[in-house]
Formats: C-alpha cells, sequence, structure tokens
C-alpha cells in the first residue's frame, strides 16, 4: 500500500467477482464524448448507488463517509493533459475525494498525480503561480511526453500510480493530476471506474 494524506493506492482491494461485475456495468453503459471541444474519452454517467454494497463499503472504509457527486466508466483514448477535478462537478458541498478503480487497460499506464492543488484549471494556477522548475527523470518525461514543457515547469513532486485490476486509487480532488501518455499505438486504451465526492451534509 501506497499512502499519503492527500493520495494514496491499495492493490488487491477488489476480488476477481468484483472487478468482473464492474466490467459488466462499463460493457452496458452508453458511450458519452467528455465534455470540452478536445476529445480524450468517453465518461459513461451512472448512479452510485448502483454499485454493489461491497465495493462502496471498501471505498468508505478508505476515503471516509462522503457523499458521492458523480459516478462514471471512464473509456480513456487520449491522455488526459494536467487539471484538476475540483470544480464544475455540482457539488452541494466542498469537494473531496477522487477515486479509480482500474478496470482494462491495453498497456501498463499510470495516474500521475502532482504536488499542487488548485480548484479551477490548471491555466488559473500559471496565472497566480511561479514556475517550480522541479527536475524530472527521463522516465517521468517518456511517461509524460504528452504534456507541454511550458506546464511541467509548474508542477512538481510526481507520484505515479501504476494501475493494477484489484486496485483503488485516490486523490484529493484540488490536487493537480494526468494521466501518463500509454498510447503507445492509435487502439491503445484505458477503462476504469471513477467517482467524485464531496463533504457530507
Amino acid at each position: 500500500m501506497i499512502k499519503n494524506k492527500n493520495s494514496f493506492a491499495i492493490k488487491d482491494i477488489f476480488d476477481q467477482d468484483e472487478i468482473d461485475l464492474l466490467i459488466k456495468i462499463s460493457q452496458k453503459t452508453d458511450d458519452v464524448k467528455n465534455q470540452g471541444e478536445n476529445f480524450f474519452a468517453y465518461t459513461n454517467g451512472f448512479s452510485y448507488n448502483f454499485l454493489p454494497s461491497t465495493i462502496r463499503k471498501k471505498i468508505t472504509n478508505q476515503i471516509g463517509s462522503h457523499q458521492p457527486t458523480v459516478c462514471m466508466i471512464l473509456k480513456e483514448h487520449v491522455p488526459w493533459p494536467i487539471h484538476s477535478d475540483y470544480s464544475g462537478k455540482n457539488d452541494r458541498n466542498k469537494p473531496t475525494w477522487a477515486i479509480l478503480i482500474p478496470l482494462d487497460y491495453s498497456t501498463d499506464t499510470h495516474t500521475v498525480i502532482f504536488a499542487e492543488k488548485e480548484m479551477q484549471n490548471l491555466s488559473n494556477y500559471k496565472n497566480n503561480n511561479k514556475v517550480k522548475n522541479h527536475t524530472f527523470s527521463e522516465k517521468e518525461l517518456d511517461l509524460l511526453s504528452h504534456i507541454k514543457k511550458e506546464d511541467l515547469q509548474y508542477v512538481s513532486d510526481p507520484i505515479f500510480y501504476q494501475w493494477k485490476i484489484g486496485s483503488l486509487i485516490c486523490w484529493q480532488r484540488n490536487l493537480l493530476h494526468c494521466s501518463d501518455n500509454f498510447t503507445t499505438n492509435k487502439n491503445d486504451y484505458k477503462i476504469a471506474l471513477v467517482a467524485f465526492f464531496c463533504e457530507d451534509d
């Protein structure tokens, strides 16, 4: 288990029956393109309460009791750039956690969490903060090769959470993060269950 106060990952928390059930859900949801001008993924929403109680309990045991705001099957075909999940999700209360459960992927891949926090978007962060000039390793730069060099100057201390079937990845929604560049060929993809939470009433 890799865990700190802002993000963590736990391996083998879900058994194969639970993963198979989530895969069945992913196959039944209608494909809906992500919002915005650029296509990155299908973000197929459904009710969080539709998940089996065993899965919901395991998530609650890790992040505590929070109100689910968004629940979706993410079918990603283009690597997400650096962004924040904090705003724009119709939260009734203060946003808290995001969780991701990997279901399928065509090649090794990661979710990358940075140390920087932002409540809007990367452009807003860049307008209000100085460059970090963090030194990335060659391996990290290779995994982040889809990110503009200018954008990388504003983030630091990346944690690369590798996707593993049966694992759970969690992060605070105000953390800047992105996908790695998993597209070694045009048919590469990654599929996961993703949910956003806010404080309980």
